[in-house]
């Protein structure tokens, strides 16, 4: 299974990234429209895609491995990041009609 982490702030994506479940060539639509983004191997940071400006990149991943969008100008390792704190959640959440968190264990 291939899955994307997004974090958000004021309506813009800030940091996206894909884990890929196989090998795959996989085709991402730009979540910057219109401004260019690299795309970078997670653990090494090496470049799969280098300033790319298309609204869709495509890149050959490989399975198991994080890869990095990242917009151009604005590199992670540059932005702060605060610590997430809080307390444990004891009831679920909802939005609308989608539950968020605390599923009911099968029995």
């Amino acid at each position: 299974m291939t899955k994307v982490d997004v974090q958000v702030r004021n309506g813009v994506p800030t940091t996206v990234v894909i884990e890929s479940g196989t090998s795959q060539l996989l085709r991402v639509r730009n979540p910057w429209r219109g401004q260019p983004m690299d795309v970078l191997v997670g653990k090494t940071g090496a470049k799969v895609v280098d300033d790319a400006t298309g609204p869709v990149v495509s890149f050959r991943a490989a399975a198991g491995t994080g890869y990095l969008l990242e917009r151009v100008g604005f590199a992670v390792s540059n932005q702060r990041f605060a610590p997430v704190g809080g307390t444990p959640a004891i009831s679920a959440k909802k939005l609308g009609p989608v539950q968020l968190g605390l599923f009911r264990s099968a029995r």
